[in-house]
């Protein structure tokens, strides 16, 4: 007779996997928002910039393209 238990899903290992799993999709969402929000916010120093006149259409377009 086949036990239940640690051996259904490979034993420590496998119950491991799905945690660990879980815990690199986490990492990786959250580095992935972090550099988003730097993006946004030079975009929003680039835009006042331009605003206030402090750099012209051309340098606003070139830097607006390095950025992305």
């Amino acid at each position: 007779m086949m036990g239940y238990g640690y051996h259904m899903m490979g034993g420590w290992s496998g119950m491991m996997l799905i945690p660990i799993i879980i815990t690199g999709a986490f990492i990786y969402i959250l580095l992935n928002q972090r550099e988003s929000n730097n993006f946004k916010g030079a975009i929003d120093i680039l835009n006042e910039r331009f605003a206030r006149g402090e750099i012209n259409e051309d340098e606003y377009a070139s830097k607006k393209n390095m950025l992305k």
